[in-house]
């Protein structure tokens, strides 16, 4: 799964990501974010197009590729 593209539930909005590294039932995901979305207190350090998250492996669905 590491490097698939998915769809990752964060803060209850639905991302397009990369999975980057599994490890115990949580994965380590880049994440294009919402510029629109209110993340509450850590909006403002979600600013920049991509970000890092950390999310159980449950919110995960794959992302079939563009061709």
């Amino acid at each position: 799964m590491v490097g698939q593209p998915v769809w990752v539930e964060f803060d209850g909005i639905t991302h397009m990501g990369v999975v980057e590294r599994i490890d115990h039932g949580w994965a380590r995901c880049s994440i294009l974010i919402d510029p629109l979305a209110d993340y509450g207190v850590i909006t403002e350090r979600m600013s920049v197009p991509q970000s890092t998250v950390m999310v159980r492996t449950t919110k995960l669905k794959p992302r079939e590729t563009e061709q």
